[in-house]
């Protein structure tokens, strides 16, 4: 769908939530790259309660659950104008 952007889903594994959250995201087509948040002890303490958290650049888009509208925003800033 979209590729100027860069994904980040922040997770862990036997998260049902995150599933979920990937699920969607899969759904809407969009690209995206998964991080364990247990693999790395700094990712745990800052997003290890809020999981799901999905970000682009530095920006938090959504955490918990999938906030389509969120997302929506998101993809509509980064497409160029079209003239």
């Amino acid at each position: 769908m979209n590729n100027d952007i860069e994904l980040f889903l922040y997770s862990r594994a036997g998260c049902t939530p995150c599933e979920e959250f990937k699920a969607r995201l899969d759904a809407q087509g969009l690209h995206y790259h998964i991080i364990d948040v247990d693999l790395d002890p700094e990712l745990k303490y800052r997003y290890g309660a809020r999981i799901p958290v999905l970000v682009a650049g530095d920006t938090e888009i959504c955490e918990g659950c999938y906030n389509e509208s969120a997302v929506h925003r998101l993809l509509q800033n980064v497409r160029p104008d079209s003239a």
